[in-house]
């Protein structure tokens, strides 16, 4: 099955690219836009902080027609993803197009949504 970043810079940049390296969420913004066929609907642009090794990336997301969004505990400086952050793709499962994605954060339950689409929109190597 395909992966839901393959094909985009995360693939290009980090091969052997896993879900343990989503470290930590570090900014977001939601919003109600019109997709093509000028539907109102939820998006969500998630920043993430992804290491591997001795590197470390910014990973700017977005996510299209959210459904069911849950956002608890988020603070300053200690939104912490380790250990349990999964991108499950729900097509195989039978689920609508509007929830082909569930996007969960099981272990802090900082984030919980299920969107239609994926889009990786930057991803840069960065000192922090």
């Amino acid at each position: 099955m395909e992966q839901w970043y393959t094909n985009t810079d995360i693939e290009k940049q980090i091969p052997d690219f896993e879900m343990s390296f989503f470290k930590s969420l570090y900014g977001f913004r939601y919003y109600l836009d019109f997709d093509s066929n000028y539907n109102e609907i939820a998006f969500l642009e998630v920043d993430f902080l992804l290491e591997k090794d001795d590197r470390k990336f910014k990973l700017v997301m977005k996510f299209s027609n959210i459904v069911s969004l849950y956002l608890y505990r988020i603070t300053g400086n200690e939104n912490d993803l380790e250990g349990g952050f999964t991108i499950e793709n729900l097509k195989e499962s039978g689920y609508e197009k509007r929830f082909k994605y569930l996007i969960d954060n099981y272990e802090t339950d900082i984030i919980k949504f299920y969107c239609e689409e994926i889009e990786v929109v930057t991803l840069e190597k960065r000192e922090f």
